[in-house]
């Protein structure tokens, strides 16, 4: 049995579906063949309820969705420290969590991520394990 992937979603990434209509979870489910789990990390949350908040028109819609789907998929969370959730995010790369973000600067730091690829596809760069 192939070892579970442990996906880390960023911010921007958990907004695409409000974004672009795009079923992420679905995308990733095809993008790997291995049972997956799914987490975010406290940081992110925030940073989701700030949007929720603070934005208007289609960033506070998909900040929204993305809470609500962070709810609705089980997805875990990971408990972060104030502060800077891409330095937490490069950390949990190096303890072997797969991170899904579109965050240009975050994916410089990172070994391996998972990218949405022409508003469509789900895709990895970087070593798997």
């Amino acid at each position: 049995m192939p070892k579970t992937a442990k996906i880390v979603l960023d911010t921007n990434f958990l907004m695409i579906p409000g974004q672009i209509g795009l079923d992420i979870f679905k995308e990733i489910e095809k993008s790997l063949s291995k049972k997956i789990e799914l987490f975010t990390c406290s940081g992110t949350i925030s940073e989701l309820q700030k949007l929720a908040e603070t934005t208007k028109g289609s960033d506070k819609r998909a900040a929204r969705l993305a809470l609500e789907l962070i709810q609705n998929k089980n997805i875990q969370i990971i408990p972060t420290e104030p502060g800077h959730v891409d330095d937490r995010l490069v950390e949990l790369s190096e303890k072997g969590y797969l991170i899904a973000t579109q965050d240009l600067n975050l994916k410089k730091r990172l070994k391996k991520y998972m990218y949405l690829r022409q508003k469509k596809y789900v895709e990895i760069r970087g070593v798997m394990d």
